[in-house]
């Protein structure tokens, strides 16, 4: 029951504070019990997750993985790259962008502020390889991605836990875009672009 609502990377904090609230609730400690309560509500906040019904995503279409704000549309050769900024209050499920065989890569950095080269070079990332596509994750925060390791991924399943920093799509074909620089994005629900029939 729990698991469908809130991201097991959350379950620690959240559980700790729920101890907390109860402990300095029964010594009468009422404004640590009010920061425990308050900090509860917080992570509570911070990993929920939300139901997303994988069998009305359809296979020409590629959908946001992660909630937040597009901040960039660009071109890499022949491909469209679109970077979706990703903040603390955005839904963190990151989802997978298509079905079948995906290859992950992850390389150590810091977490300097995004937005500039040195950054992107120095900065914690992984890169996920799907058929299609590429999604780089830039992180800005600490860590919590774990991707667990699957022969095959079904498109729209919850990969882990993101929160905070950049989401980068690339697509290696031609595709019809269905969003715009500054549109809101939800995680498994908008639709991002079509994929065209080669």
């Amino acid at each position: 029951m729990f698991d469908s609502f809130v991201a097991k990377e959350g379950k620690k904090a959240i559980i700790s504070s729920l101890i907390l609230v109860i402990f300095f609730y029964l010594i009468g400690c009422s404004f640590m019990t009010f920061v425990s309560f308050v900090a509860l509500l917080f992570f509570i906040y911070i990993f929920r997750l939300k139901f997303v019904n994988l069998t009305n995503l359809n296979d020409n279409e590629l959908y946001a993985p992660i909630s937040g704000k597009v901040i960039s549309i660009d071109r890499d050769g022949f491909n469209k790259v679109i970077t979706i900024e990703v903040g603390f209050f955005d839904t963190h499920s990151l989802r997978s962008l298509e079905n079948g065989k995906v290859e992950v890569s992850h390389k150590r950095g810091i977490n300097l502020p995004l937005g500039s080269l040195k950054a992107r070079l120095l900065n914690e990332r992984t890169t996920i390889k799907f058929k299609n596509s590429t999604m780089q994750i830039y992180h800005n925060a600490c860590n919590l991605l774990e991707i667990e390791k699957k022969d095959k991924l079904k498109k729209g399943e919850i990969l882990g836990t993101f929160l905070k920093g950049e989401v980068t799509i690339k697509v290696a074909k031609n595709i019809e875009l269905a969003v715009n620089i500054g549109d809101k994005v939800q995680s498994g629900e908008t639709l991002l672009a079509t994929l065209k029939k080669a």
